[in-house]
């Protein structure tokens, strides 16, 4: 028997169930206010260029996560049984590995604190790293969010974007995953048929699993060890956009691409446009943020914060407060 496909019912499909099984380990809603920590340098180019970066998830300094988090998809694949019956979920996960790797490029992410104030932390070691951390990101952008999961940043028509709350528990990290992994099968049973098989099986399969590589490293994108669990960490997680046919995939990567810049690693830059009474194909951007905190206990940076101060009220806004924390 040939195969046959129904790949924007597979696409929606899997796309729906993996973001399902996602939502399970989230909130209701997002928390009004978060906060992005940075240096001087970091709030800077923010305000010179009104964007927020977020980092491709394979040139992040922690990038050894991500790669924990393939290794679970990977070993959770090779548990899976299969009969005749499921002959093509098992071609098609054959091919997830393939794509997991790929597919990080191509997915980016910018971080978020949900609380301001470092937690006091029993565990010498972990309070050291705390320390340490928040003695090099002296600035908190604060940002709000509506309580939506959609953020306010955006990027382009070509770009999805979701905020994720991280998460840190091993045992619920497993157990999404196992989730995720069957509702690929499921899916694929349910709008694939026929045998994979001829010239075109390997395209086919690939087709697929491109699909569902890309919905498991959304979701692992907001996984992290337990021992950074004080981060109380969310994300904005930002990959191409899946065209509805899920069937040109060269063409998704192909409009994402010029959003993509390169320094000391790969970043695309998200803003915040003005809502104006009145439409417009190009409106301004503005500043992302609403205020700056500045834990500056030895008074420092006040050099800094006079430059700061400069330089937003040379983009007119004299409404974001720099607020300083001696303690």
């Amino acid at each position: 028997m040939s195969f046959t496909s129904w790949p924007l019912a597979f696409a929606v499909d899997i796309t729906s169930a993996v973001n399902a099984v996602r939502l399970t380990l989230q909130p209701s809603e997002c928390t009004p206010v978060l906060y992005h920590s940075t240096s001087f340098r970091g709030i800077t180019g923010i305000i010179d260029t009104h964007a927020l970066w977020a980092t491709c998830v394979e040139d992040l300094e922690d990038k050894a996560e991500i790669q924990h988090g393939t290794d679970m998809i990977e070993a959770e694949i090779q548990k899976t049984g299969f009969t005749e019956a499921n002959a093509i979920p098992e071609q098609i996960l054959r091919f997830v590995p393939q794509f997991l790797t790929e597919r990080r490029s191509w997915t980016f992410v910018a971080c978020f604190r949900g609380t301001l104030e470092p937690p006091n932390l029993a565990e010498p070691a972990a309070a050291k790293k705390c320390a340490e951390w928040v003695g090099g990101h002296p600035y908190s952008l604060e940002f709000e969010t509506l309580s939506d999961c959609e953020p306010r940043l955006r990027l382009g028509m070509h770009a999805e974007l979701q905020y994720h709350r991280v998460v840190y528990d091993p045992a619920l990290q497993r157990d999404a995953i196992a989730r995720a992994i069957t509702a690929v099968v499921d899916s694929a049973q349910k709008y694939c048929g026929g045998t994979l098989e001829g010239a075109w099986a390997d395209s086919s399969a690939k087709s697929h699993a491109r699909i569902a590589a890309q919905c498991l490293i959304d979701m692992i994108s907001g996984f992290k060890s337990a021992g950074y669990s004080w981060e109380d960490e969310w994300r904005i997680v930002c990959r191409p956009r899946i065209m509805p046919a899920g069937s040109a995939p060269d063409l998704e990567d192909a409009n994402f691409r010029p959003y993509i810049k390169t320094g000391n690693s790969r970043y695309v830059d998200l803003r915040v446009y003005e809502r104006g009474p009145v439409f417009s194909a190009f409106p301004p951007c503005v500043l992302p943020f609403r205020a700056v905190q500045v834990s500056d206990p030895s008074n420092s940076l006040f050099v800094e914060r006079q430059r700061i101060r400069r330089m937003l009220d040379e983009n007119r806004r004299l409404d974001i407060p720099i607020r300083v924390s001696t303690g």
